[in-house]
């Protein structure tokens, strides 16, 4: 009767791991899962009440026989939580790599717009245009290094908040000592942001984006197809 119980006990620990939701399975479950189970490795003893005949029944049983198939149990509830949490990362990685390839993309394609309808505006485009690609590149590498050293940060449940994670100081100091060529990416930041802010004709190329760009059918579509684009990428990514 006891081996039932501990039986059930685990059984029910591996169900609601793969009914909980994915979001949550490398969070409350690889704590929970793992004390509950813990808890009974280490237990000198399992304790279980029983009704009979309007009695209730207090019985102790050594359950040292039984630590093998827990500890091999155990360890497989490990691995079924570290698996989950791995396809998690897959996807987060996924979702992200689409996210900013849609960017870029969009980056180039209003640069052409811009450039199309009015070429002598081709300088200060594609000024604008190369910071935005060294902003991504950017924030591509700061992305992969959270997802490396600290997942646990990104947030899965909006795109917005995944998309803007939190970044510090601290951050940058541990990016340059794992990556040789994070400083690059934020020297190549502030070179294009320099260029870009350098441009003579800025408020005549506001102005022509504001009059002409934004108002033209061409922006209206190239807008719809990139919010259309970021909507796929969040219903995939299982995201609000």
């Amino acid at each position: 009767m006891v081996s039932i119980v501990l039986s059930n006990e685990l059984y029910q620990l591996s169900v609601v791991w793969l009914v909980l939701p994915k979001d949550l399975r490398g969070k409350s479950l690889a704590i929970g899962a793992t004390q509950k189970v813990h808890s009974l490795l280490t237990a000198p003893s399992y304790h279980s009440v029983y009704s009979l005949s309007s009695e209730t029944i207090l019985k102790e049983t050594d359950v040292s026989s039984f630590r093998p198939a827990l500890i091999s149990l155990f360890m497989v509830i490990c691995l079924l939580v570290n698996i989950g949490h791995a396809t998690d990362l897959q996807q987060a990685q996924s979702t992200m790599d689409r996210y900013l390839t849609a960017q870029s993309h969009w980056q180039d394609n209003l640069a052409a717009l811009l450039i199309k309808n009015k070429p002598e505006f081709t300088t200060t485009a594609n000024a604008q245009r190369d910071h935005q690609h060294a902003l991504i590149a950017l924030k591509r590498a700061r992305f992969n290094y959270l997802i490396a050293h600290h997942p646990e940060r990104l947030d899965t449940g909006e795109l917005g908040r995944f998309s803007n994670f939190t970044w510090t100081e601290t951050d940058t100091e541990s990016a340059n000592a794992s990556d040789a060529g994070y400083k690059a990416l934020e020297e190549q930041v502030t070179r294009s942001r320099a260029i870009n802010d350098g441009q003579p004709n800025w408020e005549a190329f506001r102005h022509y984006f504001r009059t002409e760009i934004a108002p033209s059918e061409e922006f209206k579509q190239e807008l719809s197809r990139f919010q259309a684009e970021l909507e796929e990428i969040k219903q995939d990514g299982e995201m609000k």
